[in-house]
């Protein structure tokens, strides 16, 4: 998965570098996004673009002189003859009359000889009506030579400045952003790819739509440990939205293993979802924990991002499914007492080995992380100041994961 040591360099240096001609057009790369794969992603910035010295041969008439654009190139990776572009995620709000939507074009040329750049592609952004802004998704470029040298040219129709995000996928489909072609759950998860939908998002969580969502799909077995702790992790943003700060929702629904009858929506929501296969849903921000027991079957979960006016929240995040008990790793044994706890409880380890160190994070049902301590033999939690209700103890040793529910009176 995308490991980002600089984040706080993604939005500023990155947007900062000259890209106002192809000669000066910075080398982009692909790297990992969850299940997104192999992919490019960077942030553009159409704000304080100028008009580039190049006039780009053939593409829908633009007019060099007075479009302010940007440049980039990239490398075809090994082993690809075809990509996928996508231009999106405006930032844009637009208004009758004063602001209209987003219109972004995109030229791709070859730029192997760098004196004469030849036009592959140009791609047009389209829109569904005067309140929506227009994106460029699964532009596909076939016939391309692994190593060859691509110059990218991003601009607005109508000159407007904005931030959107580019984005140069080597798959050339993403079915899990369907609730009928779900994706076997793996160790990680990504909605960058992902375009609105019609399914019905619970309103039981931080809002109720689903502009980007993504769906996955696990089975429960009759030997798995309960309660099935479910666990986003490690969870990476790519927005311009800096003021939300719950960016990540996740619902749980069980599944028939062939299609979306009775999938979407909540109890609450309008009109509700009664069928009995909502299990509930979590959200936040930087780590996101559902726990329940589960009876055997298959079940889908769709995760999204917040979603406003001004753009959509992207995400990638570790994913892990917690069925197995502290039992089986290392020959150790846990006891948390009392459970139901009223007052205070105690966490106390059984180790072969006494030197063991665990990682402790406790959280509540709506996936908040109150406690993180690191203990090797036991500790005793007050629970003086807590709400009543029902909390997960995630502990972690040498990578390592396993989990109890507390309940608090």
């Amino acid at each position: 998965m995308k490991k980002l040591v600089f984040i706080a360099l993604f939005l500023s240096v990155i947007l900062s570098q000259a890209q106002n001609s192809y000669q000066t057009a910075p080398l982009i790369n692909f790297d990992e996004y969850g299940s997104c794969g192999n992919l490019i992603l960077q942030p553009l910035d159409l704000n304080p673009a100028s008009a580039s010295a190049y006039d780009a041969p053939g593409c829908m008439d633009l007019n060099a002189a007075e479009a302010n654009d940007l440049w980039y190139k990239m490398r075809v990776p090994e082993g690809i003859s075809e990509l996928s572009f996508h231009v999106y995620n405006s930032d844009i709000i637009p208004m009758p009359i004063s602001q209209a939507p987003s219109e972004i074009g995109l030229a791709v040329y070859d730029g192997n000889d760098s004196n004469e750049l030849i036009l592959n592609e140009c791609f047009n952004s389209v829109f569904e009506d005067e309140f929506s802004n227009g994106e460029i998704r699964w532009a596909t470029l076939s016939g391309l030579t692994a190593g060859d040298t691509l110059y990218m040219r991003v601009w607005d129709q109508n000159n407007a400045a904005q931030k959107l995000f580019l984005a140069v996928s080597e798959r050339m489909e993403f079915p899990e952003n369907y609730c009928e072609t779900p994706a076997s759950a793996d160790a990680a998860v990504c909605n960058i790819l992902s375009e609105p939908t019609d399914f019905t998002a619970p309103v039981e969580c931080a809002y109720n739509v689903t502009d980007n969502p993504a769906f996955y799909h696990f089975t429960v077995t009759e030997s798995s440990q309960q309660p099935v702790n479910i666990v986003l992790s490690n969870i990476i943003e790519y927005s311009f939205i800096n003021e939300v700060s719950v960016n990540l929702q996740f619902a749980l629904y069980s599944w028939n293993g062939e299609d979306c009858t009775n999938l979407g929506g909540g109890p609450m929501s309008d009109p509700p979802n009664t069928s009995g296969t909502y299990m509930g849903c979590a959200s936040g921000s930087e780590e996101v924990v559902f726990t329940q027991n589960l009876d055997p079957g298959q079940y889908v979960f769709v995760i999204d991002g917040f979603s406003g006016l001004e753009g959509k929240s992207m995400f990638v995040a570790d994913f892990n499914i917690v069925t197995t008990s502290v039992a089986d790793f290392y020959g150790s044994t846990t006891n948390v007492y009392p459970n139901p706890a009223h007052e205070k409880f105690t966490i106390r380890f059984d180790d072969k080995n006494l030197n063991q160190a665990y990682h402790v994070e406790i959280y509540t049902a709506q996936g908040k992380c109150i406690i993180q301590q690191t203990i090797q033999k036991s500790t005793c939690v007050s629970t003086k100041n807590w709400e009543a209700g029902i909390y997960m103890i995630k502990m972690t040793c040498n990578g390592q994961t396993f989990t109890e529910k507390l309940v608090v009176y």
